[in-house]
C-alpha cells in the first residue's frame, strides 16, 4: 500500500526525519548528560518528539494525552524532586557497569533490528479491512477520539479507575514520605 496524500510528499518526510533524529539525539542526551535537571530537560524534548511523531501517525488523541501528561505533569514532578534534593548540583559519579551496560544495548538493537527487518509489515493485506475496500480502512483510522473514548469509559472502566486510584495512592505516599522529613 503506497502512501497517498500529505503523507507522500517530500515535505512530510522531511519533517519526519528532522523529528526522528530530534527525538533520538534528545534520548541520548537523557542518558549522557550528568546533570539531573539537563537530562529532564532532554526527556521533556524527547516526550513532545514523540507526541510530534504520534501526530504524524494521525494518532491525535494519543498525541494530546502524550503532551500533557509525559511533556506536562511527569517533568514538573521530576523538576520538582529535582529541586526539593539536597547537593543537586553535584553531578552523578561514575561506575564501573558502563561495559556491560554498552554490550546489553548493543545486543537488544541488535535483536531489534532483526526483528524490525525480517518482519512482513503490510498489514492491511492479511487484515479483515482489505486494500479493495478503501472506505472502510479510512472510516477505521479516520477520527479514534470518539471510539476511544467509548472504549475508556464502557470496556476499560476498570482499568481506567485502577489507574487513577493508583496515581491518587502514589501522591499520598509522596506527601507522607515528604512529610516525616
Amino acid at each position: 500500500m503506497s502512501a497517498i496524500g500529505v503523507e507522500a510528499s517530500p515535505i512530510f518526510t522531511a519533517v519526519f526525519y528532522l523529528v526522528a533524529v530530534l527525538v533520538v539525539a534528545s534520548s541520548v542526551l537523557v542518558v549522557q548528560l550528568r546533570n539531573v535537571f539537563k537530562s529532564a530537560l532532554a526527556l521533556v524534548v524527547v516526550f513532545i518528539g514523540g507526541a510530534g511523531l504520534l501526530v504524524m501517525l494521525n494518532a491525535e488523541f494519543v498525541a494530546v494525552v502524550q503532551v500533557l501528561i509525559y511533556g506536562g505533569a511527569i517533568p514538573v514532578l521530576i523538576i520538582f524532586a529535582i529541586m526539593l534534593t539536597k547537593d543537586v548540583e553535584i553531578n552523578n559519579p561514575s561506575n564501573g557497569l558502563v561495559v556491560t551496560v554498552a554490550l546489553v544495548s548493543v545486543f537488544i538493537a541488535t535483536a531489534i533490528a532483526f526483528s524490525v527487518f525480517n518482519t512482513e509489515w503490510d498489514f492491511l493485506e492479511y487484515s479483515k479491512l482489505a486494500v479493495d475496500n478503501m472506505e472502510a480502512v479510512n472510516l477505521a483510522f479516520s477520527d479514534s477520539t470518539p471510539l476511544i473514548g467509548l472504549l475508556l469509559f464502557n470496556q476499560y472502566v476498570l482499568a481506567f479507575e485502577v489507574a487513577s486510584v493508583v496515581l491518587l495512592a502514589s501522591i499520598v505516599g509522596a506527601l507522607v514520605i515528604m512529610r516525616e522529613e
